[in-house]
């Protein structure tokens, strides 16, 4: 996937952050003001487990479009087992190598008229200075959101039919050679 302008000042902005000894940027060194204007489309997933990584921040302008609050939701309870594992995949590298990552979700989400979510996903050393989190820049397509008085609180409200477009940017550290997961995945798609 190529990054768009203000997906590529997000990994600009991400790679001129200082270094910790994880080999990359601690929370701590993000600086609200120096990026205002990306800051709605920010989320930030606290990996807990392989399955499990809790939003502990959901961006402004994402809950806005999408019509749907997730902070402290599990992203892995909005997809389906094979979308799971390959998510699970390249935010495993993300962290590991590590690298940033790419991805773009397809699907439908009851009031909002968003039909897709392209994800930049990188590693920060948490606050905790122990655990990893990761912001990840959305960005969505064929945006328009129903305005309810209650945003949706249902993850019945979300389904997400399957990935696309999944790449990893070397950060100075490589990029991962992919073991399979994602031609195994894109062929399950053709099934």
């Amino acid at each position: 996937m190529k990054l768009n302008s203000d997906q590529k000042k997000f990994l600009d902005y991400y790679n001129s952050l200082p270094r910790t000894s994880h080999k990359i940027p601690s929370r701590e060194s993000l600086k609200i003001q120096d990026i205002p204007e990306l800051l709605g489309n920010i989320t930030i997933l606290k990996i807990v487990s392989e399955f499990e990584a809790e939003i502990t921040l959901n961006g402004s302008l994402s809950e806005e479009l999408l019509n749907t609050s997730l902070t402290g939701v599990n992203i892995y309870d909005l997809l389906e087992e094979r979308e799971k594992i390959l998510n699970s995949y390249l935010l495993t590298q993300v962290m590991d190598q590590p690298c940033a990552g790419s991805s773009t979700m397809i699907g439908t989400i009851t009031g909002s008229h968003v039909t897709a979510t392209h994800n930049l996903s990188v590693p920060f050393l948490a606050l905790d200075g122990k655990s990893i989190s990761i912001l990840v820049y959305q960005q969505f397509n064929t945006v328009h959101a129903d305005r309810y008085t209650n945003i949706n609180k249902s993850l019945d409200a979300i389904h997400i039919s399957h990935i696309e477009d999944i790449y990893t940017y070397d950060i100075g550290y490589g990029i991962p050679e992919d073991d399979g997961t994602i031609a195994k995945y894109n062929a399950s798609l053709e099934a």
